[in-house]
């Protein structure tokens, strides 16, 4: 992460994937092959297994080919590992907003039609979002300015308060400026953007100047 709003979109929607898959082990080991979860940016695997499954002639069809690898592997029997390396490898999504915006609605998309949602659906990340991270500091703005009372100005100074802590601890986490955590809403505005631009946008891809029309 490089620019603002990557350190404003990334974490929230891997906090999302982390409630997705909290243990990435134990995706990894399920014997469900829809459990099958990869980073393409990063993948080993023998020859001899990668030529048993088919290869990527095996996926030629999907959109998200490393997703559709890893779900191969579980579908013929095979095991696999799951590994976080931030030590050792380092990778850079998107370099803009507008790649952010289109890269992530590409993912949400193609995860869910491809029997492995990436994050929680779509209503539990919006409903989550909206009660967490958008209205307490709407709230807190308009106690601010005289409108709820005390006790909703208490309320949702509290809620704002742990956010920020819970975002810039994990901005740390994945390297990044903590200070960035108090600009979580405007993040949290562009998640919510995201998910229902996939919504609608579903099985009509946009994806490097490409277009993919994809039935779910």
């Amino acid at each position: 992460m490089e620019s603002f709003w990557e350190y404003l979109v990334q974490p929230q929607i891997f906090l999302a994937v982390v409630f997705r898959h909290p243990d990435l082990e134990r995706s990894a080991r399920s014997s469900q092959w829809q459990d099958g979860v990869a980073n393409g940016q990063f993948m080993l695997m023998p020859r001899t297994s990668y030529e048993a499954i088919g290869g990527h002639e095996s996926v030629r069809d999907r959109v998200l080919e490393d997703l559709a690898l890893a779900q191969t592997v579980k579908r013929h029997g095979r095991t696999f590992v799951i590994r976080i390396a931030m030590d050792d490898l380092r990778t850079r999504m998107y370099r803009s907003l507008t790649g952010m915006i289109a890269g992530w609605s590409r993912l949400i998309q193609m995860g869910a039609a491809q029997g492995q949602p990436l994050i929680a659906s779509f209503g539990v990340v919006t409903v989550t979002t909206l009660c967490f991270w958008i209205v307490p500091p709407l709230v807190l703005m308009s106690a601010l300015a005289g409108f709820g009372g005390e006790t909703l100005l208490i309320w949702s100074a509290l809620v704002c308060g742990l956010s920020v802590g819970i975002h810039a601890a994990f901005l740390h986490f994945l390297g990044g400026p903590a200070y960035y955590a108090v600009f979580y809403p405007l993040g949290s505005f562009m998640v919510i953007y995201i998910m229902i631009r996939s919504k609608i946008c579903a099985g009509d891809v946009e994806w490097k100047s490409r277009r993919y029309k994809v039935s779910n």
